[in-house]
């Protein structure tokens, strides 16, 4: 796969010179997809494509990749031009509880992984982004299975949920989340919707002060 690295940015960063960016996430990422193909990986909260891209060109399995803003959505659509082996759909948009506008936070060069749903954009807002459900973007994308759901969306992740019918063949067989132990919201709202949590490098969470590469692996049981 071919990738921009982008030396003023915090993960093109760590991709030069830490060697890479999560490699215990998106090696566990590898394996959830292996023997899946035919079944999507949704990533919300796409970045700049980095999963998208490593986990569509080595499984070549569909991927659906959601991601609200601007600067990041133009660089992530750049990735997929540069590897046209990748079947890839993408949504600018944030991911919702409802149809809706929102706006972001702004952050510094560098830091664009970290924007923030700030609130409900009023109409007067000129960098609000659209805000759609889940199930209505999948629904767009024609996905009928995920197996993966890939999300990072800085505290955002329960409002996400909201978006997506649980009870739907569409529900994602696997969920990895950006957490740590403190983020109980969110946990909960999988775990209570039969999910079994694990680290990305297959331990038990239980008992842990933090969970490694900041990921949670949830699978259905």
């Amino acid at each position: 796969m071919r990738l921009q690295v982008i030396l003023k940015d915090y993960i093109g960063h760590a991709i030069c010179f830490q060697g890479g960016w999560e490699p215990l996430s998106m090696v566990a990422a590898l394996r959830i997809m292996e023997g899946h193909e035919q079944k999507a990986f949704l990533d919300v909260g796409a970045n700049h494509g980095i999963f998208s891209l490593v986990v569509g060109g080595m499984t070549g399995c569909p991927c659906v990749a959601v991601e609200p803003m601007a600067r990041n959505y133009q660089i992530l659509t750049e990735n997929l031009r540069l590897n046209p082996a990748i079947r890839a759909q993408t949504f600018f948009c944030a991911a919702t509880a409802e149809n809706t506008r929102v706006s972001l936070s702004s952050e510094r060069t560098g830091a664009d992984a970290w924007t923030k749903i700030t609130a409900q954009a009023s109409p007067q807002d000129t960098n609000a982004v659209e805000g759609r459900p889940l199930q209505q973007i999948l629904q767009e994308a024609r996905c009928r299975e995920v197996r993966l759901m890939k999300i990072d969306v800085e505290g955002f992740e329960v409002e996400v949920f909201k978006g997506l019918d649980w009870d739907d063949p569409v529900a994602p067989e696997v969920v990895l989340m950006e957490c740590q132990p403190w983020d109980t919201e969110k946990i909960s709202f999988l775990t209570q919707r039969g999910y079994r949590p694990e680290t990305v490098d297959g331990r038990s969470p239980k008992g842990l002060p933090e969970y490694s590469e900041g990921n949670l692996i949830f699978r259905r049981k």
